[in-house]
């Protein structure tokens, strides 16, 4: 069984939610919420400057009303057809109100052409400043049937609220006045074709009834119980005749005395019934609806660019990505540490975030699975490395040696980064010996002990830049020293130089346990990790896991500033202050 299978045996890899869920969505837009408010400040900012570039528009309606009831008879052969206003005769109202006859019309009776928002700009050319008028009142001019009632709403939009309101009551007023006029041009030619039928019915009806006198002269009948049956029948079938033309001549009489009553006297077939008045406020633009479309866009542009950058995004980021992509356990999540002392998580619970989201509580929990597999198994040794410099391998090799300090673990670290050296500037600043002296042979006065952390370190000094390091890492004297300081101490944390700042990993690898590997959550992609841990594995180099640093679970800061920050400012005291210095000037 391999370290790998081992650490995997005692659980080194916790539970995790391997489902997308609603945590996932709203860790991400917590992630996003930057990149959300800043796309929806750039859109409002665009709002506002829209509205406050957009013309000012007044909006006055007035509500015209059509009889539903019969409006007019057509007469067609010799029947009477009743026609009643459809869906189809009320949208032709509405054409006819939009209509450049009513628009012209309107012009000249508000000389609108001596209005310059009716002109636009430039000067017109000779004979068309009427046409231009019409133009520009259609383009302002709106007429739309209320649901699927007999109402039609006529709307215009000025600059002027006055002009708004004229316009729109001059237009129902035109229209009705537009019904009246092609009622009486209707019932006038109606008419016309009535007497012309009146007289054609009236001659009909004469000869009819000279056909019956004839008739009666004729063949001697004076009543209808004397002659023949034959002549009988003759003579109803004339009496019928003529008693038809005259139903249907007084008929035509009686319709034509009606239709002449209506030329007189015309009826429009529609009123008014709610006139237009002066609007008291502006009605374009629109600020509350283009503000609040400016945010949704703005919302949803972020989002929608967040997702994006999502899925672009091919960094490490969860502990899924380790199992499924990394093929690694994964150890733990650190989230990003304020500590008070740098490299060790402090004990005190004021000074410690709650668990289990407090990087003590998951260092706590790395400890807790070494130990198990310390009980079982030879682990003495294990390097702390990371694939860049930055990503916090320092301060979690820190971190997890004061941890195994504190719970009275005799506990070393070794300072191997022959590059940056931090480990040894931060706890061993003033030491006078190192792991080069201890390498050639000298005492044990190079390994000191940390008063605060109780942990030992073994620093690597300033003077030990040695251009040969990756021989002395990989030689047989540092397999040697390592050996017994594994024998020495129960457990040796050794802080290894970033991959990309060395191979100082690959060559003392084969000399220790196993490492741990430490990336910074959101920086490292999964493409490099991939090719380090190939070369790590091909160095023969055990890795027990991946700790993923740096963490970003909630908001993340802006300028350096977090929530927790902006929280924890008393915004009483100091708007007292800020006013004082206003009051004081």
């Amino acid at each position: 069984m391999t370290a790998l299978d081992r650490i995997e045996g005692h659980h080194m890899v916790p539970a995790e939610q391997t489902m997308t869920g609603i945590g996932d969505a709203v860790a991400f837009l917590k992630r996003s919420v930057w990149l959300v408010v800043a796309a929806t400040l750039v859109c409002a900012v665009a709002g506002t400057v829209f509205v406050l570039s957009s013309q000012s528009g007044y909006l006055a309606s007035t509500a015209i009303m059509i009889d539903p009831q019969t409006q007019r008879n057509v007469l067609r052969d010799a029947g009477v057809i009743d026609f009643t206003y459809d869906n189809g005769q009320v949208e032709d109202v509405v054409e006819v109100l939009k209509s450049e006859r009513i628009a012209g019309t309107v012009v000249d009776e508000l000389n609108l052409i001596a209005d310059p928002e009716f002109q636009g700009p430039g000067t017109p050319v000779a004979g068309q400043r009427r046409r231009i008028a019409t133009l520009f009142l259609i383009n302002g001019l709106d007429a739309r049937r209320v649901g699927q009632s007999y109402i039609v709403r006529v709307s215009f939009v000025s600059k002027n609220p006055e002009t708004a309101a004229k316009v729109a009551n001059a237009v129902a007023d035109e229209y009705l006045k537009y019904q009246i006029q092609a009622s009486r041009d209707s019932a006038r030619l109606t008419s016309q074709w009535m007497e012309e039928r009146v007289a054609e019915l009236g001659l009909q009806l004469n000869a009819a009834v000279r056909a019956v006198q004839q008739f009666r002269a004729a063949n001697g009948i004076v009543g209808t119980s004397n002659g023949q049956a034959s002549l009988i029948d003759k003579l109803t079938e004339l009496e019928a005749r003529a008693d038809a033309y005259r139903k249907l001549y007084e008929s035509f009489v009686q319709r034509l005395t009606e239709n002449q009553q209506q030329e007189s006297f015309p009826v429009a077939s529609a009123h008014v019934i709610n006139p237009a008045n002066v609007p008291l406020s502006r009605t374009y633009p629109r600020v509350k609806l283009v503000m609040a479309l400016a945010i949704l866009v703005g919302v949803l542009a972020g989002v929608g660019i967040a997702w994006v950058r999502h899925l672009l995004d091919h960094t490490l980021r969860s502990p899924k990505q380790v199992r499924e992509e990394l093929r690694l356990p994964y150890l733990a999540s650190l989230p990003r540490w304020h500590s008070p002392r740098w490299g060790a998580p402090s004990t005190n619970p004021k000074e410690v975030p709650d668990p289990p989201l407090s990087e003590f509580a998951a260092l706590q929990g790395v400890k807790v699975s070494l130990d198990l597999e310390r009980r079982t198994h030879s682990l003495r040794s294990i390097g702390i490395v990371s694939l860049h410099s930055g990503e916090g391998s320092t301060a979690f090799c820190a971190g997890l040696a004061t941890l195994f300090a504190q719970s009275g673990t005799n506990t070393l670290m070794i300072d191997c980064d022959f590059r940056h050296r931090t480990l040894s500037r931060r706890l061993a600043p003033n030491a006078r010996a190192g792991l080069l002296d201890l390498f050639l042979g000298g005492d044990d006065g190079a390994i000191i002990v940390d008063p605060k952390t109780k942990a030992r370190i073994l620093p690597l000094l300033d003077r030990e830049a040695l251009p040969n390091r990756l021989d002395i890492m990989g030689s047989q004297t540092m397999r040697e020293l390592l050996g017994r300081l594994s024998a020495t101490y129960e457990l040796v944390l050794v802080d290894l130089a970033a991959m990309d700042q060395g191979i100082e990993a690959r060559a003392i690898g084969p000399f220790i346990d196993g490492c741990i590997l430490v990336v910074q959550w959101g920086r490292t992609t999964l493409g490099e990790l991939r090719d380090a841990i190939e070369v790590l594995q091909a160095g023969q180099v055990t890795l027990f896991g991946v700790v993923i640093n740096q963490t970003e679970d909630g908001v993340p800061p802006m300028f350096g500033i977090t929530l927790a920050d902006l929280r924890s400012i008393d915004w009483g005291s100091s708007l007292d202050r800020l006013a004082l210095r206003l009051t004081s000037r």
